[in-house]
């Protein structure tokens, strides 16, 4: 069942024990350009850090397809920084995050050349907060990613398009999402204009992977004070927006940290997965 958000007045009312959502409930509206946004602040590993020109692939490390669309793009020449989003990482968690720690130029291959690597020197909590960074930014968005695909093949997400879907923007602001992208990789070598130096960079986020946010238990509503306050996949007004509430709507929110000297509370987006949906404390009222 999937939770639609209410207002609630103050009062009586917003002692009710807010639901949860079996599946991920936003308004945001996820536009494609919002999409690629999103994608461009998730935590990714790049295939040529000195590309000149970037995209994004929404991936899983066990997914075969994904592999395959590495190695058919690096088998081409060309200039394209393939920034691979890796989510749903099963047994293969420990060996994207120690790609992503890498300094090599090609991250990806790193990954792929050990998909079973572990590092003693990187958490089990610090794997599973780029899972959790991607997965609910992902999978969030999972409704409006189907919207834009075009193609077909892949592996099964089990949500509203497959792995991997490649996301690329145009010279015209317009963006597209496509399914299958090992068959078209000169057509969108062509399109692609989005450069690689646009944006965040992924690095951003070591030092958060590196020590997670420490959680303190919450369990009580919150809501909005204000008219468009946004949600995110992490504790960051960098990270994707995954949310935005009216005045007055709100959730139970079930974790609380300190992130850089700012409060932020967090509450699960999917009944069966722990990843959170991060908003600034200060812009919530409680009772």
């Amino acid at each position: 069942m999937i939770f639609t958000r209410r207002n609630f007045l103050v009062g009586t009312a917003a002692l009710a024990v807010l639901p949860k959502s079996a599946l991920a409930a936003s308004d945001m509206d996820f536009t494609a350009q919002v999409i690629h946004d999103n994608l461009e602040k998730s935590i990714w590993l790049s295939t040529n850090r000195n590309g000149s020109r970037a995209l994004y692939v929404v991936a899983a490390p066990w997914c075969p397809f994904c592999r395959q669309l590495y190695f058919a793009q690096k088998e081409l020449e060309h200039d394209i920084d393939y920034r691979f989003v890796f989510m749903g990482f099963r047994r293969f968690g420990a060996a994207v995050a120690n790609a992503y720690f890498s300094d090599e130029n090609d991250q990806v291959g790193v990954f792929y050349s050990d998909p079973n690597a572990s590092s003693n020197a990187i958490s089990p909590r610090s794997v599973a907060f780029i899972d959790e960074v991607n997965t609910v930014s992902g999978h969030t968005m999972a409704r409006g990613i189907g919207a834009i695909i075009s193609g077909s093949g892949g592996s099964g997400s089990g949500q509203s398009f497959a792995y991997p879907t490649v996301v690329y923007g145009q010279e015209d602001q317009q963006v597209n999402a496509a399914l299958g992208a090992w068959t078209i990789l000169d057509q969108i070598h062509s399109a692609t204009s989005v450069e690689a130096t646009r944006g965040v960079k992924a690095d951003r986020y070591m030092e958060m992977v590196r020590t997670p946010p420490q959680l303190s238990g919450l369990g009580r509503n919150h809501f909005a004070k204000k008219e468009g306050t946004f949600l995110f996949a992490a504790p960051s007004p960098d990270a994707p927006k995954v949310d935005i509430m009216g005045e007055g709507s709100g959730y139970n929110f079930d974790f609380a940290s300190v992130v850089a000297n700012e409060e932020w509370i967090g509450h699960r987006t999917f009944s069966n997965y722990d990843g959170l949906a991060w908003g600034r404390k200060s812009e919530f009222f409680t009772q």
